[in-house]
């Protein structure tokens, strides 16, 4: 539904087919879709 926020936790190879990073052991990688073209986009990298 609109609006609504998810945390998903997954492994690196995911993160990276998903978004082309390569987050270090234990990185967040906070993540937005566009509303019509389902583009991701990266807010942040949060390091741990």
């Amino acid at each position: 539904a609109d609006g609504e926020k998810r945390l998903l936790v997954t492994h690196q190879v995911n993160i990276t087919a998903l978004t082309g990073i390569f987050p270090r052991s234990g990185e967040i990688i906070l993540i937005r879709l566009a509303d019509e073209t389902a583009d991701i986009e990266v807010l942040a990298r949060l390091m741990p």
